[in-house]
């Protein structure tokens, strides 16, 4: 459970068209290779080498092109002396033409690249020189160039920001997941991370949590039908106990069933030649007619 990605704002240069035969293929995938430089809040540059998938018929980008770079990458550890390797999944170019002095002008004041990352500390902490930042490494891995690269990052508490003061330093062989700026080189080598957000003890769910959150039913995520419309319910009426759980509404004083519902409830037959629902047996009255036939009989309220 490793990750390492970086994004931001980069130039690009030196562009061309390449194929290459991945493993236990026959077709070819067709990349283009781009140099590039990324500069860190420190005012130091590492190398780079883009490689980002283009069809044979793409137009290579000129020199200079700005974009906004998302790329899988693998720090090496003789940084800045080597090249960093960035598989790009997205490269959005800045339109325009770059030989333009104005061609930066729309570009966002965002220098130092951001770094995402996932991996396990092996060591503890330490303390940097100016007493209040503290550091601790980090082993991240993901998969560039056709295969799984080990990177080794060293991420920075900076100690003159309270909302530090007071968070811990993550245990030793714990998995942590990071994010922030490119900061330089790290003090025993490597690549520094200036800490935006960090996540400490990320785990793994067990094996017995993982088989009791299973679903058991089928669910499916589209349906080509579309549910049925909620139920409304019914207030229960003097006399006649409890409500039934039912989809009739009342209207105007009296039971009213769906449609759908009296349609089906009452199958058509034929009776002497006569096409229709059965005559009822007893006379349903309404709670209006009830109250007529009271009145009638001497027995209704009289107002």
């Amino acid at each position: 459970m490793s990750l390492l990605m970086v994004c931001g704002f980069v130039a690009v240069a030196e562009g061309c068209h390449v194929s290459l035969v991945k493993p236990n293929a026959m077709a070819k995938t067709f990349y283009c290779l781009y140099s590039t430089a990324l500069h860190c809040a420190g005012d130091v540059s590492f190398p780079g080498k883009i490689q980002i998938y283009s069809p044979f018929n793409d137009v290579v980008l000129p020199d200079n092109t700005v974009g906004f770079l998302v790329a899988k990458a693998y720090f090496p550890p003789g940084v800045p002396g080597e090249k960093i390797l960035l598989e790009a999944s997205h490269f959005m170019a800045v339109p325009g033409d770059p030989t333009l002095e104005t061609y930066e002008l729309a570009i966002p004041d965002c220098v130092p690249p951001f770094v995402l990352g996932m991996g396990t500390v092996p060591s503890c902490p330490l303390t940097l020189a100016n007493s209040t930042s503290h550091a601790f490494s980090v082993a991240v891995s993901d998969y560039v160039r056709d295969s799984k690269k080990m990177s080794m990052v060293q991420c920075v508490f900076e100690g003159s920001h309270t909302r530090w003061s007071r968070t811990p330093s993550p245990a030793v062989n714990s998995c942590v997941h990071f994010f922030g700026l490119m900061n330089g080189v790290a003090v025993n080598g490597g690549m520094s991370i200036m800490l935006e957000s960090i996540v400490l003890n990320i785990g793994v769910l067990e094996a017995s949590n993982m088989a009791s959150s299973q679903v058991t039913s089928k669910q499916c995520k589209l349906s080509a039908f579309v549910d049925r419309a909620p139920a409304l319910s019914m207030a229960p009426t003097s006399g006649s106990g409890s409500a039934s759980s039912s989809d009739a509404a009342v209207v105007g004083g009296s039971e009213q069933m769906p449609v759908s519902e009296s349609l089906a409830s009452e199958p058509s037959f034929e009776v002497d030649g006569v096409h229709g629902p059965p005559a009822a047996e007893e006379e349903v009255l309404s709670a209006d007619g009830v109250a007529n036939r009271l009145k009638s009989k001497g027995k209704g309220t009289h107002t």
